[in-house]
């Protein structure tokens, strides 16, 4: 925590909040200048301040902990952490990889859970994930996929490099240098893509219709209680106007989910109709490290001069309705939100959109060298996951999408 904290007043877009960076996650804000008073603001801010003591008290225990933890105190302890400084979405799925670990069997009356965790190393994990391939699932009844072999490994991975200390992590679980999980590799391939896979031209219309949707809860006058609004109690501005238009740039452009969110006005071009960003998911892997160019149809363009105008060059392009700028969790959030709102298949995510921006130039034939250049990813990886949309014949539907790909690839 910064030895002298203070609150101050920080200008996003047009608009002065109340803000800190007291407590080491970053900007925190209060409300905004003039809707609140410094004294609410300050007395949010000083239980801000509490909070946060209290979580460096608790990594501090934690470091006391000794290295005789079992599978399972670990896996709790790592969820633990992930409900508290993750989003509850990634926490669950964290949480369900896990318990499959923990509480798989060894032997009969014998899981995993019990085994001392310095003891795991990679060949437990292997010897886990291949068990685990043969054994149905309790929930579905059915074989796990390898998607899903994939991921848990991943997350045991992750929780072992996260016990011993690395980056940002806790560690003080387990020693320093015990990372017998470093060079595990994710053993199973993914499944590729299939047109059926492929978010559909209805679901995208629907998601549009609701995009922005206001979602913000409503004290009813009568029961008092907060609720969300109906269809009459609509306001033009609330904190996601504005949301379709980064949904529409989503398709457009085919990007991460937090490429557009963490794009400033200095990165875009309006002669060249492109957004540079310098700080990339690829950046520390690339042999020959080189920014991420996003480039960005007729449409996409329109929307991004719009969001623009009377912004500082340090500004993000994108934001919430109130000026706050957007996160990759709060798009998450939201796009889940307006899922449930238009109906939609629910293992849709926002990702669907860059899976059918790369389906659709794949399926049009263009040299797959391009497509990864403009996808800002590997060869390797459009081969791995779209490569069979090469030869694959156009159905009426992806048919019909691909026209639209056309105007937008260019």
């Amino acid at each position: 925590m910064a030895r002298h904290a203070k609150l101050n007043k920080k200008l996003v877009g047009k608009i002065t909040y109340w803000h800190t960076r007291a407590g080491g996650q970053g900007d925190t804000y209060f409300g905004r200048v003039g809707e609140v008073s410094f004294a609410d603001a300050n007395a949010a801010f000083r239980k801000h301040l509490a909070k946060e003591a209290t979580r460096q008290q608790k990594r501090q225990a934690a470091k006391k902990t000794t290295s005789a933890i079992t599978v399972k105190e670990l896996a709790d302890k790592r969820c633990a952490w992930l409900l508290e400084y993750k989003s509850k979405c990634h926490y669950e799925n964290q949480r369900s990889f896990l318990s499959t670990f923990a509480n798989h069997e060894i032997s009969e009356g014998r899981t995993y859970g019990e085994l001392a965790a310095i003891h795991v190393d990679r060949e437990t994990i292997e010897q886990f994930i291949t068990s685990l391939s043969k054994t149905k699932s309790e929930k579905t009844g059915d074989y796990r996929d390898q998607n899903t072999l994939v991921h848990i490994t991943k997350a045991i991975k992750a929780a072992w490099e996260w016990a011993s200390g690395n980056k940002e992590h806790l560690g003080g679980l387990l020693p320093k240098d015990h990372r017998p999980l470093t060079d595990l590799p994710a053993t199973f391939k993914r499944i590729k893509m299939t047109e059926a896979d492929l978010i559909t031209v209805d679901e995208i219309d629907a998601l549009l219709r609701w995009a922005d949707w206001d979602t913000d809860k409503i004290r009813d006058t009568k029961t008092r209680r907060y609720r969300t609004r109906d269809a009459t109690e609509q306001r033009l501005d609330h904190s996601w106007t504005g949301f379709g238009n980064l949904l529409t740039c989503h398709w457009e452009t085919g990007v991460r989910t937090g490429e557009l969110a963490s794009a400033t006005v200095r990165d875009y071009s309006p002669r060249r109709k492109v957004i540079t960003l310098k700080e990339h998911k690829r950046v520390n892997t690339m042999a020959d490290s080189k920014p991420r160019v996003i480039y960005l149809t007729d449409e996409a363009n329109d929307i991004v001069a719009k969001n623009i105008a009377g912004k500082a060059p340090t500004d993000p392009i994108f934001t919430h309705g109130d000026g706050l700028p957007y996160s990759t969790d709060t798009i998450t959030k939201r796009f889940r939100q307006v899922r449930e709102l238009a109906g939609i298949r629910k293992h849709l995510t926002i990702y669907a959109f860059r899976h059918l921006w790369i389906s659709e130039a794949m399926q049009l034939g263009k040299p797959i060298a391009k497509v990864a250049e403009l996808a800002g990813t590997s060869i390797t990886e459009i081969e791995r996951t779209y490569g069979h949309f090469f030869d694959d014949d156009l159905s009426a539907e992806v048919a019909t999408m691909a026209l639209r790909a056309s105007r937008r690839a260019g």
